[in-house]
């Protein structure tokens, strides 16, 4: 195959007639290997190596922001529906379950000080 710009990327099929490997303009090949009945089973490691250290660790930094900020939104997205659910729920008790979130949510709070507290005190005799 060639891109518009003249790149070259060859396929490899074996002998079921499945994709082998694909081998770009720089000579780099990603190579595959099946199940039985044609399940894709392993890539081989040097694209996986590629697609982490050229791909993932070198993305734009906005990019990965971004991905943070959906990630969270999405993360909220999921626990309003739960708790809409909860609420809609006739087994569920509207009192108990804010009782039971507001104890969880100072649990975690009260937590989150104390490991400041400790981690700062451990700043302040190593320094």
């Amino acid at each position: 195959m060639v891109a518009p710009f003249g790149q070259r990327t060859a396929l490899t099929l074996d002998a079921d007639e499945l994709l082998a490997s694909v081998t770009n303009s720089a000579d780099e090949s990603v190579g595959f290997t099946y199940h039985a009945g044609g399940l894709l089973a392993t890539l081989n490691f040097r694209w996986l190596q590629f697609f982490t250290f050229r791909v993932v660790l070198t993305a734009d930094r906005r990019l990965m922001k971004t991905l943070t900020h959906l990630s969270v939104a999405v993360r909220y997205l999921a626990l309003a529906v739960v708790l809409w659910l909860l609420i809609k729920s006739p087994r569920v008790d509207l009192v108990g379950l804010l009782v039971g979130l507001s104890v969880v949510t100072l649990a975690v709070v009260v937590a989150g000080l104390l490991h400041s507290l400790r981690s700062s005190r451990s700043v302040d005799l190593a320094g």
